[in-house]
């Protein structure tokens, strides 16, 4: 029995079209020349109510692409218990490209010893709203939403139950990087090709994981190229021929099927692994006994985040605001915890590179503040000013505001045994720079090391201070 029982539809905008997908053998797909990310015309109002009329299709499973509904992970240099949204927005802003409106973030903590994961998803209420305004004007209600990354892993997770890197093209140069294990997503992001540089991403799948993640699974017919220093075992796959094998229409693609899977699979589905002869069968005997209950959980979860999310759109006030529900109207829902999760964090998350920095000297040694800015500069920062201090010191220090007070956790990772410093967040909000570094030891004849240098920042990473979520 598949998941969604009779006529039921799955509706995925893109950019100037909308593709409208079926849960029946024959005329199962049919494409649109509409743009739902603006209001559509009032014949092409008439058009599609005529068509949804004509198959009796009052709901459908609204398909999101994933730079609308953007999941991010950011780790918080101490254990908590809560946070205010305007700091989880804070740290997100940097990474995703939209305004991030009031209410249009989701979140969960995830506690690890002395540290704590943030999880979240930024949606772009801006984009998502006319989308819904021309499903009412169509006579059409979104039963649940689902972003392209999540409903891909529910395809995949039929075969694997463990962790995994999933590479979806979103067109012909944009692809969606996704970290999932199972049915739960770590992270998500939008990298371009034709060359992927995964390597940083790579890195930060230890966040949840006890060794970074080396399975990726990427399309057969995609051109592009995965570029990385850890050798991946790349798996190719092809949509068709994981239909077929499920017992589905050939011309579905991933994530639809995702949407239209039942909760057993009785057929195997075979993947073929890149540059090997022989494919590599992944059947119901050999694949690890799925219980029901976790799916179920999962079902439920999925729902209730889904539930929360239409409220949001539906509870938008006449001025654009919204509306804001009583508690005893929202029930929380909690994120899975991952079963593996290191009981330390290996690696910090990066930060915004485009923060201000100020490097004081506060000794008589000359140049070590230009010294310590080369290093600072090799990490990626592209704003540092140097000076002497007006006092002198013994001992190193690196003063944040108190909004960036998680970017402590970035600095001690980066320049431990490079420049050991005590750490404060006691930098005035007024203060013209973000960070300030003062000097107080003989730094001189330490080096960057080659491991701490990052490369030119990627959305990919899970940034501390600016995933969230995600980077």
């Amino acid at each position: 029995m598949s998941l969604f029982s009779g006529r039921k539809c799955v509706l995925w905008p893109h950019a100037q079209t909308v593709d409208i997908y079926l849960n029946q053998r024959d005329n199962n797909y049919y494409s649109f020349d509409i743009d739902f990310s603006k209001e559509i015309s009032e014949p092409q109002k008439v058009s599609l109510a005529n068509f949804f009329q004509k198959n009796k299709i009052k709901e459908c499973y609204l398909l999101l692409s994933d730079d609308l509904v953007v999941t991010r992970s950011f780790i918080y240099d101490s254990k908590i218990t809560q946070i205010d949204s305007k700091e989880v927005t804070g740290l997100a802003k940097t990474f995703v490209p939209f305004e991030i409106e009031p209410d249009a973030l989701k979140f969960n903590l995830i506690p690890l010893e002395d540290k704590t994961i943030i999880q979240a998803q930024i949606f772009d209420l801006k984009k998502i709203t006319p989308i819904y305004e021309n499903l009412s004007a169509v006579n059409l209600s979104a039963k649940s939403v689902e972003t392209v990354s999540s409903a891909c892993i529910k395809t995949i997770s039929t075969f694997n139950q463990n962790e995994y890197f999933l590479v979806y093209p979103l067109s012909k140069n944009n692809f969606i990087l996704v970290l999932s294990k199972n049915q739960s997503i770590y992270l998500t992001s939008v990298v371009k090709g034709p060359t992927l540089e995964i390597q940083k991403i790579v890195n930060y799948s230890n966040l949840y994981f006890s060794s970074p993640t080396t399975k990726i699974y990427f399309p057969s017919q995609s051109k592009a190229e995965i570029e990385s220093t850890t050798k991946m075992e790349t798996v190719s796959f092809d949509e068709k021929e994981i239909a077929i094998k499920l017992n589905y229409p050939s011309n579905l693609p991933l994530p639809v099927l995702g949407l239209f899977l039942s909760q057993t699979v009785s057929n195997p589905v075979i993947i073929t692994k890149m540059n090997e002869k022989s494919p590599q069968t992944f059947s119901e005997s050999s694949a690890p006994k799925r219980n029901l209950l976790p799916i179920i959980a999962v079902f439920i979860i999925t729902a209730s985040l889904a539930s929360i999310f239409i409220w949001l759109i539906l509870n938008r006030s006449g001025d654009g605001k919204i509306k804001t529900p009583k508690s005893s109207e929202i029930t929380p829902t909690i994120a899975e915890l991952p079963t593996s999760v290191p009981t330390a964090i290996p690696t910090a998350a990066e930060i915004s590179k485009s923060l201000k920095l100020q490097v004081l000297n506060a000794t008589e040694i000359n140049g070590q503040a230009a010294l310590l800015k080369e290093k600072l500069t090799k990490l990626g920062f592209t704003s540092v000013t140097v000076g002497n201090s007006t006092n002198t010191a013994t001992a190193n220090l690196i003063q944040t505001k108190a909004s960036l007070s998680t970017s402590s956790a970035y600095f001690k990772d980066k320049l431990t045994g490079v420049f050991d410093a005590e750490i404060t967040s006691d930098l005035k909000s007024t203060s013209t720079y973000d960070v300030v570094f003062t000097i107080g030891t003989d730094i001189r004849g330490q080096s960057l090391p080659a491991s701490t240098v990052s490369p030119s920042p990627s959305v990919t990473k899970k940034p501390t201070p600016s995933p969230t979520l995600t980077e």
